[in-house]
């Protein structure tokens, strides 16, 4: 199996959060948001591909580190997902290719859905999770076979709690149907094959596996609350005052945090200096920008 990483993308709900970096390297617990995706995937796949457009270079530097990853550079301007895979079909037809997106923060298990996916001869497989509120997500209905039958995008009235998770296996014959108009995966190839009645399945995340939508600022802040189960994240380079107070706070190397400065559930970027007094909560303070967080749910 091979892997393809779709990291080309804007992440324009992020911003200003992605103005100076990709979103795959936005630091989650002060490493790169696609370091937690390649330390998953790397032990199951022989090779993984990433594309890069959007504000790439600091993507492009980071990945030389890694061995058996290479890049497709789409220029400035993303070409779309589906299109990307069209001009890479020599990468995907060599196996069944696991696709993710770059932005992915998940422990799901990769080879209990490869088996899933072998076992129903599917065409392509889409991992899905149960969501309380799917509204403002994709949502993927199913019959009792799994097998996807529709598919809802940010319905009022959803058919299913479902949504898809941004992972995909897709089976090398997947280009024997595929139309050159096709620009994304999720608006145009996927409905393509449910309406053409091809194998397209959903697989259920085990109930146990974490996934955490990051599209936006609250998203981003909550997703670290969560997993940082109430514990304070200093990088060893943080330069911290002794009178500063810190709750439940990331702050990120190289950060200076001056003196009776309070911070509560705030992220600190790397690079980034807080002044002295500050008071913040709910926020993600970066060398460029401020974010208060007004709720979180």
């Amino acid at each position: 199996m091979h892997a393809y990483v779709l990291a080309a993308g804007v992440g324009k709900r992020l911003k200003p959060l992605t103005e100076h970096l990709p979103k795959p390297m936005v630091p989650f617990l002060n490493r790169p948001l696609i370091s937690y995706l390649l330390a998953h995937v790397q032990p199951y796949v022989a090779h993984t591909r990433v594309n890069v457009a959007y504000n790439k270079q600091p993507l492009l530097d980071y990945l030389e580190g890694y061995e058996q990853v290479s890049c497709f550079d789409e220029g400035d301007t993303p070409l779309g997902s589906a299109a990307t895979l069209n001009r890479e079909r020599d990468y995907c037809i060599r196996d069944t290719t696991l696709v993710v997106c770059g932005d992915l923060l998940s422990n799901w298990n990769v080879a209990q859905m490869l088996n899933f996916h072998h076992e129903k001869q599917a065409l392509v497989t889409i991992a899905v999770c149960r969501v309380p509120d799917p509204r403002r997500y994709g949502v993927v209905v199913t019959d009792e076979n799994q097998r996807i039958v529709t598919f809802q995008e940010k319905p009022e009235q959803p058919l299913s709690q479902f949504i898809s998770c941004g992972i995909y296996l897709l089976s090398p014959w997947l280009f024997d149907h595929w139309q050159p108009t096709w620009k994304d995966l999720g608006s145009d190839v996927f409905p393509y094959l449910v309406k053409a009645g091809l194998p397209v399945y959903a697989w259920p995340l085990d109930p146990l596996a974490s996934w955490n939508d990051l599209g936006t600022p609250q998203d981003y802040l909550r997703a670290h609350l969560s997993i940082g189960r109430g514990m304070n994240t200093i990088h060893h380079s943080a330069q911290i005052a002794s009178s500063v107070g810190l709750r439940e706070t990331v702050v990120g190397a190289r950060a200076t945090v001056h003196k009776e400065a309070r911070l509560e559930r705030c992220i600190v970027w790397p690079g980034t200096v807080v002044k002295a007094s500050t008071c913040l909560s709910h926020a993600i303070i970066t060398p460029h920008a401020l974010i208060e967080v007004d709720t979180l749910c």
